[in-house]
């Protein structure tokens, strides 16, 4: 089973995290678009599925929709994500 389908997988039986602190909404922000510009980045140096996911291992396992979203071949629209 490829990487993306495990983690699509997982993703099935995990239920929505609860609300958080204005803060920690802020820090949540700046650590996925930090995460998204380092995966976009190493993406288009032309690094596989699995070293982006060895290169941002928390991002993938945190917010693992958004991981598969950016570190897809097919891509994301960008204006979904702003």
């Amino acid at each position: 089973m490829s990487n993306t389908k495990k983690l699509t997988a997982r993703l099935k039986d995990e239920t929505p995290p609860p609300p958080l602190e204005p803060q920690q909404a802020k820090d949540r922000a700046v650590f996925i678009r930090d995460n998204v510009k380092l995966v976009l980045r190493l993406r288009e140096e032309g690094k596989t599925f699995d070293e982006l996911k060895e290169a941002a291992p928390e991002f993938a396992n945190n917010f693992p929709h958004l991981f598969i979203m950016v570190a897809s071949n097919e891509g994301y629209d960008k204006s979904t994500l702003d």
